[in-house]
């Protein structure tokens, strides 16, 4: 048998064009959904992506921060040292020099006692002399304004 267009009826073809056209319009219809999906999965890929990236480089700016702020701590601690060192030093120096130039000789000459000694307050173990054997040069002093009091009542003061 062979197929004959006219022996169709017009219904059926209408009908024929209508399944068409709803199959080709449900097709389309699916195509960009599709279409439209995959680029709201590409879309959430990239978001989700870039989402990362910027977490990342939070941390990582966080974490540079974190040395920074450290880094400097650890600058300031360092200078806060050496000040503090210098002054030590610098303490340790004036004692050593004070001791050396000033305490030192005064004990050697407590010790020794020589005749040239002036008394002084700080020459305590040789107390016995008076101010009064000083030798004070001609016209330097007026006789009424030198003193002739013993050092050990000097020292009592």
């Amino acid at each position: 048998m062979v197929w004959d267009p006219q022996g169709i009826p017009p219904g059926v073809v209408v009908g024929g064009v209508v399944v068409v056209v709803v199959v080709v319009v449900v097709g389309v219809v699916v195509v960009v959904v599709g279409v439209v999906v995959v680029v709201g999965v590409v879309v959430v890929v990239v978001v989700v992506v870039v989402g990362v990236v910027v977490v990342v480089v939070g941390v990582v700016v966080v974490v540079v921060v974190v040395v920074v702020v450290v880094g400097v701590v650890v600058v300031v601690v360092g200078v806060v040292v050496v000040v503090v060192g210098v002054v030590v030093v610098g303490v340790v120096v004036v004692v050593g020099v004070t001791v050396v130039v000033v305490v030192v000789p005064i004990q050697v000459a407590v010790q020794l006692k020589p005749a040239f000694l002036v008394e002084s307050p700080l020459v305590i173990n040789s107390s016995e002399r008076v101010l009064s054997e000083v030798t004070i040069p001609d016209g330097v002093l007026s006789a009424h304004a030198f003193s002739m009091i013993p050092l050990p009542s000097l020292i009592s003061r």
